[in-house]
This record gives C-alpha cells, structure tokens and sequence, in this order.
C-alpha cells in the first residue's frame, strides 16, 4: 500500500498521507486511497499462492464484494477459474454488526455454523484434519 511513500505515519490502523488523516479499517477511505492510486492491491500476490498450492481448495473473502474491492476479487476468479475454487464468504472477523456480548462468541458460532444469511461457515472436512475442532462439537 502507498507505493513510494516515505512520509506515512501508521499508527493503530491510521495513517497520515499529505496532511489526510485515513483509517485502514474503513471502506471509505480505502476508497479515497484506492482513487488516489495510492492502494497496492495483494489480489495477484494471492491468486499466486493459490496456483502454486493445489491442495488449496477454497478462498474465503472477509468482506461482501463491493467497489473497489470487487474487481480484484474479480481478477482472481477469472484468473482461478481452471482451479475450480470455491469462493466463500466470512463474517469480518472484527464481528462489527454481530449481536452478543462479548461478540467473539458469536463471531466463533457464525465462523463454525454459518448462522447469517449471506455468510459462509469454515469448511467442517478441513477443520476436523486440523484438529482445530473436535467431532462431537
């Protein structure tokens, strides 16, 4: 991100870019950056990942397709289409929106169960090889 810039300050996913202050976090200012030519993107740095790992069978976005993420998302797909992966969506991983208190809980059950409409769930069969759940729940 922000290719030859050297007077950025960072701080806590904030940065300062020609006296404009942005949060990293906030899709609005992604796409004031992103306008500006000033986002380098790691779609392609992925898409090659994923080439060069057959075992990888799924992608999964943290984010619902939308400008200008989408044409990147795009790219890759196109780009992945001989490799026929699924292409998943996950709640963010923030929980920003989920209900619960603390939101980490229902974050876990939407990751694990698919629970919202419009979101995916983590795929059973990998996290069962992993060990990272155990069968019986």
């Amino acid at each position: 991100m922000l290719p030859g810039k050297n007077d950025i300050c960072l701080s806590k996913n904030k940065i300062i870019n020609d006296k404009e202050s942005y949060d990293l976090i906030k899709d609005s200012d992604l796409v004031k950056l992103d306008k500006q030519d000033e986002i380098i993107w790691t779609g392609q740095h992925i898409t090659e990942y994923v080439k060069n790992n057959p075992s990888i069978s799924s992608i999964y976005y943290t984010r619902k397709s939308s400008k200008p993420f989408n044409r990147i998302f795009e790219l890759m797909e196109t780009e992945l289409a001989d490799r026929n992966i699924k292409i998943k969506y996950l709640f963010t991983p923030s929980g920003q929106g989920l209900k619960g208190s603390p939101r980490n809980k229902e974050l876990m059950k939407q990751w694990l169960h698919g629970t919202l409409e419009g979101y995916d769930s983590l795929e059973v069969e990998w996290l069962l090889k992993k060990k990272l759940v155990h069968p019986t729940g």
